[in-house]
C-alpha cells in the first residue's frame, strides 16, 4: 500500500468513524433480530469506542463492532518486505549451531517463501512475517522447510461484525454485514454466517432503539 493509498484509506475510515459515533449517541441501543442462533440476538448496547468506532455488546455477552485493528491510522511509508529473516544476507548461522542448516545458500532458503506483499519482517524478535497496520491474515513458519508462509487481507471498513469475543484485530466472525457509509443500517440486510466450514446468508434485521 502506498503512502497516497495510505492517506485515502485514512480519511475514509476517519469519515466514518465520525458518521459511526453520531449514530451511537442518537441510540440507546441497536436491536437484532433473526439470527440463527438465538444468543445473538437482542439489544446491543454501547460500550466504548475503539480506534474511533463504538462497538455494543447484548445481555449473552456477544459483541457487535466494526473491524478496524489498531494502526490503521499510519499513513507514513515503510520499507519493502524482505525475504525470511534466515535467508537475508546478514544471517549468521552460528546463532543456530546444532541446528539443521539455515541461511542463505541451503536448500531451506533456496525454498524460501517471501512475506506477503502487505507486510514487515516482525521486529519484535519472533523472526516472523507480520501484515502491517490495516491488513490481518496468517502467517506461519513451517519447522520441516525452514519457510514463512501466509497471506495479508486488507481489513475492509464497510462491515459489522456479530462476535462472541470483541477482537476487531482477528479474523474470527460469527456473521458480518456489507455497510458502507459507518453506520449500522435499519431493516432486513443479509449477514453472512459461517457454521462449521460452511457460509450461509441470512436476513438479519437491525434496528435501532431510540
Amino acid at each position: 500500500m502506498t503512502t497516497k493509498d495510505r492517506v485515502k484509506r485514512k480519511a475514509a475510515i476517519e469519515r466514518d468513524a465520525a458518521n459511526a459515533q453520531n449514530q451511537a449517541r442518537r441510540v440507546k441501543a441497536i436491536r437484532v433480530e433473526g439470527h440463527p442462533m438465538r444468543s445473538y440476538n437482542g439489544d446491543y448496547k454501547y460500550v466504548d469506542m475503539y480506534e474511533g468506532f463504538p462497538y455494543y455488546k447484548n445481555g449473552k455477552q456477544k459483541y457487535l463492532f466494526h473491524p478496524v485493528p489498531m494502526g490503521w491510522g499510519v499513513a507514513e511509508k515503510r520499507e519493502p518486505p524482505v525475504r525470511c529473516p534466515e535467508c537475508s544476507t546478514d544471517f549468521d548461522p552460528e546463532d543456530y549451531e546444532g541446528m539443521d542448516p539455515i541461511g542463505p545458500g541451503t536448500e531451506a532458503c533456496k525454498n524460501c517463501v517471501q512475506c506477503p506483499v502487505y507486510s514487515v519482517v516482525d521486529s519484535g524478535g519472533s523472526m516472523g512475517c507480520v501484515c502491517e497496520p490495516g491488513y490481518l491474515g496468517e502467517v506461519h513458519f513451517d519447522a520441516k522447510s525452514e519457510t514463512y508462509t501466509g497471506d495479508c487481507e486488507q481489513v475492509p471498513h464497510d462491515q459489522w461484525i456479530l462476535n462472541r469475543i470483541f477482537d476487531p484485530d482477528s479474523m474470527e466472525r460469527n456473521a458480518w454485514l456489507e455497510s458502507q457509509g459507518g453506520v449500522i443500517p435499519s431493516g432486513p440486510h443479509v449477514w453472512y454466517h459461517r457454521r462449521g466450514s460452511e457460509m450461509k446468508e441470512y436476513h438479519i434485521t437491525t434496528e435501532s432503539v431510540v
